[in-house]
């Protein structure tokens, strides 16, 4: 059984992790879900349903779906329970790297629970918070596996390629970051622990055997029936043709998302500053692979040059989070140095005071977010929690009335298409008409506006929405899909919000 510290961590968790239970989805979880729905009806990824990202966002979504239902309580559950998971095992694994129990405890509270204090909805369940556990996996199996001797370390090393081979589900780009902590902790543990050169064909073999051998197993099951083809230009065409074609967004989104973040986990970031510079001179190899990630997982961020948004820099909250649990018990050892008589109480006193203040701002964040969930009745009745959401979300209020009249008896059934925000479809209660989804159109290529034209074409559907925001870009991009629709469609409605086109 866990020791107390351990199980008050993990229920400051749990605490804050249940009032964000029923958060309203923004878009990108709202095409999650329509995508992960899609599957579970039987449909595949990249066939009946596209998207540009690789399919472990989806698969998790569609596992959420199938075990709790698709909808935000089913996959925030989920995420509430991996991330449960991954802080006991952070609490296990960091009792070996950090000398005090009360370090390792804190831990996750400060990596998962100051997450579940500041996110919102465009931040929870996104591919980078649940890529920093597949990280720290990896990370740790490889560490433990080059500590290892014989058949152990194989299986360890075949393991954390495992591990990676999970990161590289969610995100591709994060390849050169696995393989820099994998190099780092090779190298630096090789170090210390003199492994014979004989060793190294053995362990790099294991490693990427873990990493190939999954990712070649989905292809090889898959390819067959969505085409290698599409699934070649999905991940290795499009990205460099869309990042080649569409004019960047401002360098000020990207020092915007970075201030976001150090402001925000400010007193996590410093910590885990002061702690590395504390042990600069003879690093310990768990602490320059963390380092490594953080160094190799800005990189991949600042690369990402059609994105930068503030999500994006969840992926350095592990690393920086061990650091600064480091750095808080290297803290309260120099408080205890040498000591003038009588002075040790104050100091101590001094510095744990210090340490609330800094992390106050978290704590306001998570108290707003309890008191907020206590405040809808804690969601107990479908009315509380729609009550809450429609609080929470101005999306949630405009995608309610804008679908209101499909709801309606008098309304045609049948799938609809939108181009805007997905949420939309759950509050319409219809399923995405084509494959092509219509989130973020300013990321389709010119052949890809042509595809839709045509599936719109094909399928017909009852209705289509295009928000107002996107207007633009439909009438720049594509006056090709503009004319079937004033061919086969005729305006519904139009206001502020958008325009319905009804089939005729």
């Amino acid at each position: 059984m866990l020791p107390w510290p351990e199980l008050a961590a993990l229920a400051g968790i749990a605490l804050i992790g249940v009032a964000t239970l029923n958060y309203p989805f923004a878009g990108d979880q709202a095409l999650f879900a329509v995508g992960a729905a899609k599957l579970h009806a039987g449909g595949l990824l990249y066939r009946d349903f596209w998207d540009l990202k690789q399919p472990g966002i989806y698969l998790f979504y569609l596992a959420a779906g199938s075990l709790f239902g698709f909808s935000e309580f089913g996959v925030h559950l989920l995420e509430l329970l991996v991330l449960l998971g991954f802080s006991v095992l952070l609490q296990r694994v960091l009792s070996s790297y950090l000398a005090s129990r009360w370090a390792s405890a804190a831990a996750p509270l400060m990596i998962v629970g100051s997450y579940y204090a500041i996110g919102t909805e465009p931040t929870f369940t996104q591919v980078e918070m649940l890529a920093g556990v597949a990280l720290f996996v990896t990370l740790w199996l490889a560490v433990t596996g080059n500590a290892s001797r014989g058949a152990r370390r194989v299986w360890y090393l075949l393991a954390a390629g495992i591990a990676g081979a999970a990161v590289l589900l969610l995100k591709l780009m994060y390849l050169p970051v696995v393989l820099a902590i994998w190099s780092v902790v090779l190298l630096a543990g090789d170090r210390d622990a003199k492994l014979p050169r004989s060793a190294w064909p053995s362990t790099i073999a294991a490693l990427l055997a873990g990493l190939l051998l999954p990712l070649l197993a989905l292809w090889a099951a898959f390819a067959p029936h969505i085409g290698a083809r599409l699934l070649s230009e999905t991940f290795f065409v499009y990205p460099p043709e869309i990042v080649a074609r569409l004019p960047h967004p401002s360098i000020a989104r990207l020092f915007y998302s970075g201030y976001w973040f150090v402001g925000y986990f400010a007193p996590i970031v410093l910590l885990g500053t002061l702690a590395f510079v504390a042990e600069w001179r003879r690093p310990r190899p768990f602490s320059l692979a963390l380092v490594v990630w953080i160094v190799f997982g800005s990189i991949t961020i600042a690369l990402q040059r059609q994105s930068w948004w503030p999500y994006q820099f969840l992926l350095l909250l592990v690393p920086f989070g061990i650091l600064a649990a480091s750095g808080v018990e290297r803290l309260l050892a120099s408080s205890a140095a040498e000591p003038a008589r009588g002075q040790l109480a104050n100091r101590r006193v001094i510095l744990v005071t210090g340490l609330a203040l800094a992390f106050s701002l978290i704590g306001v964040k998570a108290a707003a977010k309890i008191e907020g969930f206590s405040r809808s009745g804690f969601d107990l009745t479908r009315a509380d929690r729609s009550a809450y959401q429609f609080r929470t979300s101005s999306g949630y209020r405009q995608a309610r009335d804008e679908t209101a009249f499909l709801n309606g008896p008098l309304t045609r059934r049948g799938a609809i298409y939108v181009i805007g925000d997905p949420i939309y479809y759950r509050f319409a209660h219809r399923e995405q008409a084509i494959s092509l989804n219509g989130w973020a159109p300013m990321m389709l290529l010119p052949e890809q506006w042509l595809s839709l034209r045509d599936e719109l074409r094909r399928h017909r559907p009852v209705y289509i929405f295009i928000e107002s925001e996107y207007q633009g870009i439909v009438d720049e991009r594509s006056p090709e899909l503009l004319a079937f629709l004033r061919s086969h469609y005729d305006v519904l409605t139009h206001d502020a919000a958008g325009t319905w086109w009804a089939a005729r």
